[in-house]
């Protein structure tokens, strides 16, 4: 029987761990970052594990870090003995043990018999070893898989920007970065309304917005700024510090309103305690020259952070939710606002379940907003609220929700496409709890997180890697 047919036909065994007590090969599964390490021989075109003879005077651990090394060039890597097999076939068998190899870090192939290792998903069908090798890995993956439960999170997050499980860049990451810890957001209501509310460029609205325009846990407008921030500051004193504090203008479209009613509300929020930082939330197309240049001037005296809702880069949808402005005008806004000041942090608005909008569009929305790379991204789920259109439209009949399963798939796939540097200021809204019809799983805001942490630590995602 030929070499060939040999290595084809090789079946094995699995035995306990040092069961089988006289050893002949050493065979090592080599896993790097969820991904099994593979050689090739000069002479064949298959894939196999690194390993061979135990030679005299060794230990089978020893032999399995030197075949390591001679065959893929690895020596940063823990070794771990799996169990005992023994391979046989028509005419012969042998005891051998398996180990596996987590590695930390590649090296350079050595002059050897290896033309050269891949990094494998799954195995390939092009096995040197069809039989045999299936069997040895499937042994190696349950400790794997072992080693990994036993590890935290943490400890095996490929994600750079985290200090816990979580892989992607969070916005408490980002505050104990720039600020030492955490800061209480203040919203607040200025008052003003909306370019497609009051027939500029249309009336009613976002289909999807409360009348307070997303200003839902703010003060009344009727109440000066300084008073408004007050109250709000008192009441999450209760549960949370309020040492560092970031008012944030929230409700409908803040810098449509003259200029000089836009600095009134700015500079009293700026005057309150505790304000380390402000947020203010607008439209692209609503930048004129005068409050760029205020807003620029503003960018110099505090850590300033415009938010720009988007929602979508699909225009027909646009005109669907009613928002009034197509892609290029939001691009336009987004360049003027990035040159008026460069320091000034840009925080674009997505949202996922728009009308008419399939996954595919979704994710498009993602890549090229993340091309853009903003400072910040908020992911939002759409809500259906009480007494709007799409609640109308949820009623008929006429549009579904997105479901929960679908919702946190999205979500972390969509965390691929932006840069590392990029924020994740939000994964997901929180609508006011008696006015929100649907979907009902939103409610449990922290289970979803929890879950799109799950996905993407069981799928070896992380933001950033798909980045382009």
């Amino acid at each position: 029987m030929d070499r060939e047919s040999i290595r084809k036909e090789l079946r094995c065994t699995i035995h306990p761990l040092n069961s089988l007590k006289t050893y002949k090969y050493t065979v090592i599964c080599s896993n790097f970052k969820g991904k099994w390490i593979l050689s090739r021989h000069k002479d064949r075109n298959t894939w196999e594990t690194q390993g061979g003879h135990i030679e005299e005077g060794e230990t089978p651990l020893e032999a399995a870090k030197r075949e390591l090394f001679e065959e893929s060039g690895i020596v940063d890597a823990d070794v771990y003995p799996v169990c005992d097999y023994n391979g046989y076939n028509s005419t012969s068998n042998a005891n051998g043990m398996v180990f596996l190899a987590i590695v930390h870090s590649l090296g350079e192939l050595p002059e050897s018999e290896m033309k050269e290792i891949t990094l494998f998903e799954t195995l390939p069908d092009e096995l040197t070893y069809p039989l045999t090798s299936p069997v040895l890995y499937a042994e190696a993956g349950k400790l794997l898989a072992k080693k990994q439960r036993g590890r935290k999170q943490s400890e095996i997050n490929p994600f750079e920007n985290s200090d816990s499980n979580k892989r992607y860049y969070t916005y408490d990451y980002f505050l104990k970065k720039t600020y030492g810890g955490k800061c209480a957001k203040i919203p607040l209501d200025a008052g003003f309304s909306c370019p497609n509310m009051d027939g500029k460029c249309g009336v009613g609205g976002c289909i999807y917005c409360s009348s307070r325009g997303s200003g839902d846990f703010a003060e009344s407008s009727a109440l000066p700024i300084a008073e408004q921030y007050e109250i709000t500051r008192q009441k999450l004193s209760k549960k949370w510090s309020t040492e560092r504090c970031i008012p944030y203008f929230q409700a409908r479209t803040n810098t449509y309103a003259p200029l000089d009613k836009i600095k009134e509300k700015f500079e009293a929020a700026l005057g309150c305690d505790g304000v380390v930082a402000m947020n203010v939330a607008t439209r692209a197309d609503c930048l004129p020259d005068e409050v760029l240049e205020y807003l620029a001037e503003l960018g110099n005296r505090v850590d300033l952070t415009v938010e720009l809702g988007l929602q979508t880069v699909h225009d027909e949808v646009a005109e669907i939710i009613n928002r009034g402005h197509n892609y290029a005008q939001f691009v336009e806004g987004y360049e003027k606002l990035r040159k008026a000041n460069p320091e000034i942090r840009i925080c674009v608005h997505i949202i996922f379940g728009l009308p008419n909008e399939t996954d595919e569009m979704m994710l498009e929305t993602a890549k090229v907003v993340g091309k853009l790379r903003p400072d910040m991204v908020k992911i939002h789920l759409l809500h259906v609220i009480k007494d709007t259109t799409l609640a109308k439209w949820y009623e008929s009949g006429d549009y579904t929700p997105l479901e929960r399963e679908r919702y946190i798939e999205l979500v972390a796939t969509a965390l691929q496409y932006f840069h590392k540097d990029t924020v994740i200021a939000r994964l997901t809204g929180d609508g006011v709890a008696e006015d929100l019809l649907a979907p009902d799983w939103s409610r449990k805001k922290t289970t979803i997180i929890n879950d799109i942490d799950k996905f993407l630590f069981e799928n070896d995602m992380w933001q950033g890697k798909e980045f382009e």
